[in-house]
Parts: C-alpha cells; sequence; structure tokens
C-alpha cells in the first residue's frame, strides 16, 4: 500500500484526507467493504488492509496504519508592556503571541507573532500548530484620554451666595481653583458684581480642560410704603407701595395682594408689609401701620303696638356721649315717641369721635286687633269632641275660660249640652271672646244582619237605627237608605255606618253571601258483583253540604263525605245524590241502573242423621241447592268432592272429633258463590274417674281430690258435690279448675268417709246424668 498524499500516515488539519494506492498485483479487494479499485481516498485513522490476486492466481496481502492528529493548538497574547490602558503617559502597547508554529494578526492583518498597539480596540492573532490547525485569543486595549472638567454658572442677588460645583468624567484627581479658592470641587463664592472664576484638574499626571464659571450679580430692590394711617373702624385706608426700581412685582403682607396699590378694611390697628421682587431678587420687608378709630355701633329694635295706642322707638349706641340724628323728623334723642295708625319706618345715626355709624331703621308695627271663630259642634254622650277656634290671622295665643290650653283646639266631654268660652291673643292684641255650644246626643247603634242568596238572586237588606232621622251611609255602592235592594253576582261585605247629630254609630259590617249551584258528581268502588255486594260511594262535588243519597228507594244516607252501602238483592239499582247550599241553593244527579247486583245460587243440603259414634259413622247427603253450576263438597275431616251435584254416602273416621262441620259451596254462572255449612256430633261416651282416697298432708303428693273426665262431658254443665256423714254439703265446684283440698271453711276435716255426687250431661245432648261415690280422707 502507497501513501500518496504525505509521508506521515497522519490526517491532519492539513491533510485532512489521505490518497492509497494498492500495487503489485491485477485485482485487490480492500477490507471494510471500501471496494475492489487499486486506489481509495481515506478521512478516518484507523488499520487499511488490502488483498492483490497476481497473474499466477496467487493471493498477497499488505496493510498500513493511519493516524490523525486535529488537535486545537492553545493560542496566548502576552502583554508585554504590563498594562491594557494607554493614556498621555503611555502612547503604545506591545503584544506577542504565543503557542503556535504561525500567527497572523487580524486587525491589522500582519504577519508574526509582535503587534503594536496604538488605538483603543479589541485585538484578536490567529496560530497555526504542526499539525496546520488554528487557534485564536483576543484582548481588549483602553485608551483612556485627558479628563473633561465642567463648572456650573450662575445667576444671584447682590448680597447672596452661591455654590459653584465642578465636575469631571474622570474622579479621584485633584482640583485647583482661581483667585485661592482651594482645591475641593465644591466652592462658595458672594460676588458684588459679575464675576469669573476658573479651575482646572489633574489624574495621574493628565491635565483636563480649564472649566469658567460666571456668576451674574443683579441689584436687590428696595420697598416703601404710603397711604392711609389713621382711618374710623368702618372706613377703607388706601395703601400706596413703590421701589427704587421699576419692573418689578408686589406682594402685600399678610393677604398676598400683587397690585402696587390696595384698599383694606381693618378693624384694629394692624402693620401691613410689602416685598418687592425684580429679576427674582427680593426686597426686604418693609411695613406701615394703620391705626383704627372705633365706629360707634347703634342698635334700635323694631316696636309693634295695636291700633290706636302710642309706641316709642329707642336708640341704643355702644358708647354714650356722641349725637344722635333721626329721619325724618330731625329729632336728636335716643328715644322719639310716635302715634300712626299704620306701620312707619325712622331711620337714625350716631356720631362718636368723629366717626359716625351705620344708619339703622326701626319700624313702628300697628297691628291689627284680631278676631276669632268658633262654631258649634254635637258629640255622643261618653264622647268628646274637638272645638276648633278659627283666627282672622293665625300665629297667636288661645285662651280657653276654666281651661289651661292655649292651643286652636280644645277637647271636651261634657256629659250635658254646654258652653265653652275662647278670646285670641296676636302680637299682644286681644281679640274679643266667643262661645260655641256642644251637643251631647246619646249614641245611636244600627241592627242589620248577613244574607246568603243563590246567585242571580235578588235580596233586600235593612240596617234598623235605633233612633231615626240621622244619616245612614252603604259602601260600596254610597247608598244612603235603610234599606237597599241588590243583584250580586259574587260574595260582597258592605259597611253600615249611622251618624245622628255628629254621634257615630258603631260601624256594620254586613256580609252578603252568593252561593253558586253545586255540580253534582260521585264515584263508586264497583258496579256489579255478586251478593252481598258491598259499594264505597265517594262524593267528589265541590263544597259539599246537605247530602242525601238515595238508593232506588231502599233507604236514604245523609252523608257528605265516603261512606259504603251493601246490597243484598239481585237487580240493578237506581243511584241519586241531591244536595244543597247554607243558603238554599239545591241540585241533584241520578245515574240510572248503576249498581246491578248479579244473581247468586241458593245452596241448601240435607242429612241422613246429625249424630255418628264408633261403629255408625256414615252419612247420607242430598243436595237442595238451585242456581248452581258447580259444587264443592267439604266433609270437614280433611277430604272433600268437586263438581258433583249429589256426592252420595261419605263415611266419617272418627277420632278423637266432637264435630265434624260439612260446608257445601255452590258457584253460579256469574262466579258468585253461597254456602251452607251443617255440623255432625259425634257421639263419644261420658266417663269419669273418681279416686276413692287422697291424702291432704302438704307433702305435694295426693294433697287434692277431684274426678277427671272424658272429652265427652260438657264443661259448661258439670258439678261435683261433697257431703259429709251428716249430710251436709262442705264442698261444691262447678269449673274444673275447683278442687277440693280437705277443708271446710277453712278448717281442717276429719279423717274418715265423705259422699261424693257428680251433675253432668255430655255435649251435644240435653240428657242430665249424675254419679254418686265415696272418697276416704287420710292423713
Amino acid at each position: 500500500i502507497v501513501n500518496t498524499t504525505n509521508s506521515s500516515d497522519e490526517l491532519n488539519c492539513i491533510h485532512p484526507t489521505i490518497q492509497l494506492n494498492a500495487e503489485g498485483g491485477v485485482s485487490y479487494l480492500w477490507d471494510n467493504s471500501l471496494g475492489t479499485s487499486n486506489s481509495i481516498m481515506i478521512d478516518t485513522a484507523g488499520i487499511y488492509e488490502v488483498t492483490g490476486v497476481g497473474l499466477n492466481g496467487c493471493e498477497n496481502m499488505a496493510s498500513l496504519v493511519i493516524t490523525e492528529d486535529f488537535i486545537t493548538p492553545n493560542i496566548d497574547i502576552v502583554n508585554l508592556t504590563g498594562t491594557d490602558t494607554m493614556d498621555c503617559n503611555l502612547s503604545s502597547i506591545e503584544l506577542e503571541a504565543i503557542g503556535g508554529q504561525s500567527y497572523e494578526w487580524m486587525n491589522g492583518l500582519v504577519l508574526g507573532e509582535n503587534y503594536t498597539v496604538i488605538d483603543e480596540g479589541m485585538y484578536y492573532v490567529q496560530g497555526l500548530g504542526l499539525n496546520g490547525c488554528p487557534g485564536l485569543d483576543s484582548i481588549f486595549i483602553m485608551d483612556l484620554p485627558n479628563p473633561i472638567l465642567t463648572v456650573n454658572s450662575e445667576v444671584i442677588c447682590s448680597g447672596d451666595s452661591i455654590t459653584l460645583m465642578a465636575e469631571t468624567d474622570q474622579p479621584g484627581g485633584t482640583y485647583l481653583w482661581s483667585q485661592g479658592l482651594g482645591t475641593d470641587s465644591m466652592v462658595i463664592v458672594s460676588p458684588n458684581s459679575n464675576n469669573f472664576y476658573s479651575v482646572d484638574y489633574e489624574l495621574n499626571g493628565c491635565v483636563s480642560n480649564t472649566a469658567v464659571s460666571t456668576v451674574s450679580v443683579l441689584p436687590t430692590p428696595v420697598a416703601s410704603i404710603s397711604g392711609d394711617d389713621l382711618i374710623c373702624s368702618t372706613q377703607p385706608a388706601v395703601l400706596n407701595g413703590s421701589s427704587s426700581l421699576p419692573g418689578g412685582t408686589f406682594e402685600w403682607l399678610p393677604n398676598n395682594e400683587t397690585l402696587s396699590s390696595i384698599t383694606v378694611y381693618p378693624l384694629v390697628d394692624t402693620d401691613f408689609g410689602l416685598i418687592y421682587t425684580l429679576d427674582g431678587c427680593p426686597s426686604d420687608t418693609v411695613y406701615f401701620n394703620v391705626e383704627v378709630i372705633p365706629t360707634p355701633l347703634l342698635v334700635v329694635p323694631d316696636v309693634a303696638i295695636c291700633e290706636g295706642d302710642v309706641g316709642t322707638l329707642t336708640a341704643y349706641p355702644s358708647e354714650n356721649g356722641g349725637t344722635f340724628n333721626w329721619f325724618p323728623g330731625g329729632f336728636t334723642t335716643s328715644s322719639i315717641t310716635i302715634s300712626s295708625d299704620t306701620n312707619v319706618t325712622y331711620n337714625v345715626s350716631y356720631t362718636l369721635n368723629g366717626c359716625t355709624s351705620e344708619i339703622q331703621s326701626a319700624e313702628l308695627i300697628v297691628n291689627e286687633i284680631p278676631s276669632i271663630v268658633l262654631d258649634d259642634i254635637g258629640i255622643c254622650n261618653g264622647d268628646s269632641g274637638i272645638l276648633t277656634a278659627i283666627p282672622s290671622t293665625p300665629g297667636g295665643v288661645y285662651t280657653w275660660s276654666g281651661f289651661t290650653e292655649t292651643t286652636a283646639s280644645l277637647e271636651v266631654s261634657p256629659i250635658v249640652t254646654s258652653n265653652y268660652t275662647v278670646y285670641y291673643e296676636l302680637n299682644n292684641c286681644t281679640s274679643p271672646s266667643v262661645t260655641a255650644v256642644v251637643t251631647v246626643t246619646d249614641q245611636p247603634f244600627i241592627d242589620v244582619s248577613d244574607i246568603g242568596l243563590c246567585i242571580g238572586e235578588t235580596v233586600s237588606i235593612t240596617a234598623e237605627p235605633s233612633v231615626p232621622g240621622g244619616l245612614i251611609n252603604w259602601m260600596p255602592g254610597n247608598y244612603d237608605t235603610e234599606t237597599i235592594t241588590i243583584t250580586p253576582t259574587e260574595s260582597v261585605e258592605y259597611t253600615v255606618n249611622y251618624n245622628l247629630n255628629g254621634c257615630l254609630a258603631e260601624t256594620q259590617i254586613v256580609t252578603v253571601t252568593v252561593d253558586t249551584v253545586p255540580v253534582v258528581t260521585f264515584d263508586v268502588s264497583a258496579t256489579s258483583g255478586c251478593p252481598p255486594m258491598n259499594v264505597v260511594f265517594t262524593n267528589t262535588t265541590d263544597n259539599a253540604f246537605d247530602c242525601v243519597w238515595d238508593m232506588d228507594g231502599i233507604t236514604t244516607m245523609n252523608e257528605c263525605s265516603g261512606f259504603s252501602f251493601t246490597f243484598w238483592d239481585e237487580g240493578c239499582y237506581d243511584i241519586n245524590l241531591s244536595m244543597g247550599t247554607p243558603y238554599g241553593c239545591t241540585a241533584s244527579t241520578t245515574m240510572e241502573d248503576l249498581i246491578c247486583v248479579l244473581p247468586s245460587p241458593n245452596v241448601d243440603f240435607s242429612v241422613s242423621t246429625s249424630q255418628v259414634s264408633f261403629g255408625s259413622s256414615e252419612v247420607d247427603f242430598t243436595n237442595n241447592s238451585t242456581n248452581a253450576v258447580d259444587y264443592i263438597w267439604d266433609y270437614g275431616d280433611g277430604t272433600t268432592d268437586s263438581l258433583v251435584f249429589y256426592p252420595g254416602p261419605h263415611e266419617f273416621d272418627i277420632d278423637d272429633e266432637e264435630f265434624f262441620p260439612v260446608t257445601l259451596y255452590g258457584i253460579s254462572e256469574f262466579g258468585c258463590i253461597d254456602s251452607l255449612q251443617l255440623m255432625i256430633f259425634v257421639d263419644h261416651d261420658a266417663i269419669i274417674f273418681a279416686p276413692n282416697s287422697f291424702t291432704p298432708d302438704n307433702d305435694g303428693l295426693n294433697d287434692t281430690w277431684f274426678p277427671t273426665y272424658s272429652t265427652s262431658i260438657d264443661e259448661n254443665h258439670f258439678e261435683v258435690q261433697i257431703y259429709n256423714r251428716w249430710g251436709e254439703m262442705i264442698f261444691e265446684a262447678k269449673d274444673f279448675s275447683n278442687t277440693w283440698d280437705g277443708t271446710y271453711k277453712g278448717k281442717v276435716c276429719q279423717v274418715g268417709t265423705y259422699t261424693y255426687r257428680i251433675l253432668y250431661k255430655r255435649k251435644y245432648s240435653e240428657e242430665r246424668h249424675h254419679v254418686v261415690g265415696h272418697i276416704s280422707l287420710i292423713r
């Protein structure tokens, strides 16, 4: 295998692919499916093998190892100057690239390992290794310019101070101010006129520009005030402001007015201040005092008089010693007396210490003498009434004779007709008195009753008063007669009121109830059935009342709710239900042939004998039934015959039964059933066992005596009697639960022989029997 690309048999960044040629044969086969060509191009490290075949057909194999090196070199930039920042003291920086075989600086496309930087920026270098692979490194170089310095300029008023502040973009250096102001960044200056200030700045030997501050000084104006310095308290004072320099603004204290001249109204001595501002420079505050002389006050109250009287008007000053002036009239005294038929007004002023009060007005009010009206009223005996006086002019006070009330209305409750007097005072003028009569009437009453009627009927209702002659009122309708005639279509309530001489009877409420004719309906539980047929009747009529049921003449039932009735005889029956309302409205309904009782069989049979016994237990049955189509015989001994009209003789199997209930059921073609039951009695022998002795010694054995008996004995007709030797009955029992314990009347009987007598009859037989025997009482 021959490497025709390089001699190192290595893949790298210079030779990323290698061409291999196989030589010495006529045909070739490369491993790893690389083909059969004599030449291949590879890009992966590894062992490559090829098998060649010669002209003689013999094979031979050759192999070649290919390696690779694509490792990126570690390129670094070394700062030979030792700093990344250029300034006024350092104009260039030397850089050196290491870690490669060759280098190219991207900023200036300079080849070689060294580079000189003179400008600020990011610098890149690419280096190639022995394998031809590139590496990259970068460095940022800063060029720091000289610091820039600024300082503020200001405009101030004369006499003020200002702070100058120097600022730089590169802090940490030192400042130097002109005029010996020092080395701080801030200084305070107070120039009397326009002035200039300069400052320099140095950082690490680098000097900034020189910054200059201009301070302009404006003149401060002087303010002054002139005007009225002495006034009366009700007069204004005019104050005028002025300044040493024109063109500014005024501010007055304490009311903050801004005109050069102001008008003020102080009530007491007051200092007024003025500040004058020009171009933002305020003057010193100047003050002006206004002295205030109090203006006298005057009070003149109105005076009211009644028609025909004389009145006096009086003026009251706040301080005496001045002069009065009334007009009209020109009076100069504090009081004047006048007479007038109508209201009249006078004006007056008062002067003290040269100050005149405000003009005051007073009115002489001439009031009319009022009048009142008081009407008579009527009340019911026992009630109270309200007397109300109506004045010609409202707003006054009332005086009722004999009462303390002062209002227009007076509530009274006399028991007899009485007089009441009142007079009226308004504005101190009193009216003539007036008198009213209160008439007392006994309270009437009215008699009227509720009424009911059927819808469509007309009815008259009368309200009878106890005392006639009053006013009657029916509502609704507003009728005014004692009797009204109405034809209402629905129930209604009338209110009846009666007024006799102002005395109201108690209101009566009359209820007129209008009944509607009921629609009669009812339900039944069944309409046909076998006798006895029991039917439940249910009244479904709304508001049922006074109900009468007619069972086709069989009977009638007074029942408005549900009930049941039994039909015994076959046939169909008409049912009628009638009912009314509380006010006589009636209605009814009849349902013909509603209930039909189907024909029932008539079951009857007879027996050849009603008593059987051991050895004679056969009975013959004769069926006498009619209207039946099917029969069932139940012999009472657990056996039956079905669908047999005549069953023939039946033999009973007797054990300890007392009787056999034999029942015959007959079934009609409609399924109606009738039955009849006859008893076949069993004649058992009567057996009675009576012990001949007993020992009543309380040992729990044989302490009492009583006979035992067979079941054929009738318990309701069984009696035991015991007699002593003298024939005296000492024990008697008429039931099976009472036994003899050998005592008589609570005492122990003597040992000996006693006689018993037993009376009995057998069941199903009326023949009486008795048994007599003896008992030995042993202790």
